[in-house]
């Protein structure tokens, strides 16, 4: 059977020291599941494999049970295809140029946010940021800085599902990864 490429993004890990998971560990972790051509990117939890697509949902529970039985927490996954990554970069509503990269964010949803509080998240925004909400991520001009952003600070509560943010650059080079498999 054919092998698809995914995407997991990890929220939450390798943060202010805790839920500590070093890449070199997660990617023993996932070739003893099973999943093939395993690679990380940066410390922020970034994963791509490859994996029969049957298997994928299976894989995602492994992964989180199989960390919760040797580092003790049980972290947020958010599983993505190669044609949905690819997807998703392309609706973006800001540019690549270099600028807007510097200031665009992909903040991943866990599932759509159909009860996301629209208002709360307006009165969150800084009249220099924008935003715009999809079935599967909250894009976000912030060019301050996310760390300087209200609006991303509050946007997963606002949302009401779990949400972990990505930088455009982090995504080019993730879509590269996805991309680039031998």
């Amino acid at each position: 059977m054919k092998l698809n490429t995914y995407l997991a993004l990890f929220r939450g890990i390798n943060v202010g020291g805790k839920n500590i998971l070093p890449m070199k560990d997660l990617l023993e972790l996932v070739t003893q599941l099973g999943v093939q051509k395993a690679r990380t990117y940066i410390q922020s939890g970034n994963l791509v494999f490859d994996a029969k697509p049957a298997d994928c949902a299976t894989i995602e529970q492994q992964i989180r049970l199989a960390i919760k039985a040797r580092f003790g927490f049980e972290p947020a996954i958010i599983l993505i295809g190669a044609k949905q990554l690819a997807q998703i970069i392309e609706a973006s509503p800001f540019s690549s140029t270099e600028e807007q990269a510097q200031s665009a964010h992909f903040g991943f949803l866990s599932k759509p946010a159909t009860q996301a509080d629209m208002q709360k998240l307006e009165k969150m925004c800084k009249e220099s940021e924008r935003f715009v909400l999809t079935e599967q991520v909250f894009y976000l001009f912030a060019p301050e800085g996310l760390g300087q952003s209200k609006l991303a600070a509050g946007a997963e509560k606002a949302l009401g599902v779990q949400t972990t943010f990505r930088n455009f650059r982090t995504v080019l080079k993730l879509r590269e990864m996805v991309s680039n498999r031998v």
